[in-house]
């Protein structure tokens, strides 16, 4: 599938600049020039948008989102000693693998190219290899948005890409422990 942003200001380029971004699955397959035979399938108009690297979610407790807005209502310490802790000690893995996930679409969705996670309710290796995957594929996708030559030149861009490779190896080695 190809997906044409046209018009669209990305990071670290000249501000005056607007170029087209083609996209096919999960790479960029061209930033201003189209690539040959490039199937164009949805067109995005990223006219007063700025394209960039996604966000890397450096701490999170990704399970917990099935307890959102669960006793909203009362003071913070009341909420995690008195009511969430108890909700968190019934967690199965399971249903903690399923918070994660919810997580996971949702950091996707709203920009985020990594996480690292929580996995302190993964009770066995199974459930943490399953975490630590997804973390993985999150961080995959996020560098093979960062990996486009023309962004390379671009310092930031740089330090974004070698920390998703950092954190690309760790993942790696911790999915290596779980098995």
């Amino acid at each position: 599938m190809g997906i044409l942003i046209k018009n669209v200001h990305i990071l670290g380029a000249p501000e005056s600049e607007r170029t087209d971004v083609y996209i096919t699955g999960k790479r960029i397959a061209g930033i201003g020039k189209e690539p040959r035979r490039f199937p164009v399938n949805e067109i995005l108009d990223g006219t007063d948008k700025i394209l960039m690297p996604g966000l890397v979610n450096a701490h999170t407790h990704a399970y917990m989102s099935v307890l959102r807005n669960y006793a909203d209502d009362v003071p913070f310490q009341t909420w995690l000693f008195d009511r969430v802790s108890k909700v968190e000690e019934a967690m199965t893995p399971e249903e903690a693998y399923w918070g994660n996930l919810l997580s996971v679409m949702e950091m996707i969705r709203t920009g985020s190219g990594g996480v690292t996670p929580y996995v302190g309710l993964a009770k066995d290796a199974e459930h943490r290899r399953r975490d630590y995957a997804e973390a993985l594929w999150l961080t995959e996708r996020a560098i093979a948005l960062v990996s486009e030559p023309r962004l390379r030149e671009d310092s930031a861009v740089q330090e974004i890409k070698n920390e998703l490779q950092y954190r690309r190896q760790r993942l790696r080695r911790r999915l290596n422990e779980t098995v």
